[in-house]
């Protein structure tokens, strides 16, 4: 016969339960720090999307010299040659994900961002920016209103007065802008093909362990540059197309990689951060943008009601940021649940202490120790008052320690005991840190 001593503290646990406790104790706490944050990574979302409108509006003084001298159709078949080398390097990296779903949705998202650029392409050949900003605005004011009547959404009073801004600063425009139907009407839908890209990247934005983004990605750029380049063959005209892309090689590289590539890796990583309704309004960044570099490059000069419809449009989009940002929806806390022996689940709170402190640990063993038929968990939990799950998951560990044992009457709930060759006794020590009460667990083991 011999006599093992167990002391029921930290120390004594193994070293892969302690590790796992650790990690239990610090995750959730980790996840509170991150939803806490959730702030600064919503207003860097912004900061992001500022740069990609900034890149995107420079295509219109880059591209529009090369326009004057190549056709449209290869033009775009020579902006998507530099998306097919990333298109390929994420598929490769990514091809163990390839599904039928991913096929789907890349398709579909090259599809709609393929025929949104050749509407927009040949809109800038016939439109002046000022329209293109006028269809901006048109365009949020018009998902605002599918929202509402559709949908049934509630809209908050200052996405209504952003419409109202919007409204008033398309009317500026149209009464200094040249209208031509064809480019507008190539404009408008343009505007409503990248709408409708955006909320589509916002309904796969969540990582999904078997949906990989990157495949999707790839895909897109890759049925992007196929559609098109299926386009400038059957109606581009190739005689002198050569010698000029030759000429022109930097722009047409600037255009493909900058324009186009980089602002839709920023609306891929960045938009689980951002509703689909502030993407269309940050759409009206793009044409002011624009034509600030058409003035300050291009050297062109607009009628001072442009100015002031551009500000008031700038206006409509801080407006809608803000709504965007008081009636974000909170993060929700982070909820764990337990299963008992019994098959119960015991929802545990937010951030709860996932061990008991010594006192507590105490009442538990003095409530075990008058109990000589066994108590169950619900009266344990009433006479000790601790959480269910913090008490369900302390005896768990005392029975692997073999200090609790557990039976179970038939049509009874599981009851727990000491086990009968353990004893407890509470000792106190004093040290620099004051009392200090140990609890031992004495079992006599063959």
């Amino acid at each position: 016969m011999m006599i093992t001593d167990l002391v029921l503290t930290q120390r004594t646990e193994p070293w892969r339960q302690r590790e796992h406790s650790a990690l239990r104790r610090i995750w959730p706490r980790f996840s509170l720090v991150l939803l806490q944050k959730k702030g600064m990574v919503r207003l860097g979302s912004y900061g992001a999307f500022l740069l990609m409108s900034v890149l995107s509006a420079s295509f219109y003084p880059v591209a529009s010299p090369l326009l004057d001298h190549v056709d449209t159709a290869t033009f775009l078949a020579a902006q998507m040659v530099w998306l097919v080398p990333p298109a390929l390097l994420l598929l490769i990296w990514s091809h163990w994900n390839i599904s039928g779903r991913v096929l789907l949705w890349g398709g579909g998202l090259g599809s709609c961002m393929a025929l949104a650029l050749l509407c927009l392409t040949l809109a800038m050949t016939s439109t002046s920016i000022t329209e293109t900003a006028m269809f901006s605005g048109m365009n949020g004011i018009l998902v605002v209103l599918i929202l509402w009547f559709l949908f049934r959404q509630r809209i908050s009073p200052l996405t209504w007065l952003a419409c109202v801004c919007s409204m008033i600063g398309i009317v500026m425009l149209v009464s200094v802008s040249d209208m031509h139907w064809e480019g507008d009407v190539l404009a408008f839908l343009g505007g409503l093909l990248l709408t409708g890209y955006s909320f589509l990247i916002e309904k796969i934005s969540p990582p999904q362990p078997t949906f990989s983004r990157c495949a999707v990605f790839g895909l897109t750029w890759l049925t992007m540059a196929g559609e098109l380049f299926l386009y400038a063959f059957l109606c581009g005209d190739w005689h002198a197309t050569p010698i000029v892309l030759q000429q022109h090689l930097p722009a047409c590289a600037y255009v493909g990689l900058v324009t186009t590539l980089v602002p839709m890796a920023t609306m891929m990583v960045m938009c689980r951060y951002v509703n689909g309704v502030l993407l269309t309004f940050l759409g009206i960044l793009e044409p002011v943008a624009g034509a600030a570099f058409a003035f300050f490059f291009v050297h062109e000069s607009f009628s001072p009601l442009v100015y002031i419809g551009g500000a008031i449009m700038l206006g409509s989009l801080v407006l809608q940021a803000m709504a965007d940002w008081k009636h974000s929806p909170r993060p929700e806390p982070v909820v764990s649940f337990f299963y008992t022996e019994d098959g119960d689940r015991i929802q545990e709170p937010a951030l709860p202490p996932h061990g008991l402190q010594r006192k507590q640990m105490q009442a538990l063993f003095m409530q075990l120790r008058e109990a000589s038929d066994g108590v169950d968990l619900p009266t344990l939990r009433c006479l000790t008052g601790l959480p269910a799950a913090s008490v369900c998951r302390s005896l768990r560990c005392l029975q692997q320690q073999g200090s609790v044992i557990s039976y179970r009457h038939p049509q009874q709930k599981r009851r727990y005991l000491l086990h009968p060759a353990c004893s407890v006794s509470i000792t106190g020590n004093r040290g620099a840190s004051g009392n200090e009460k140990h609890i031992f667990a004495s079992r006599i083991a063959a």
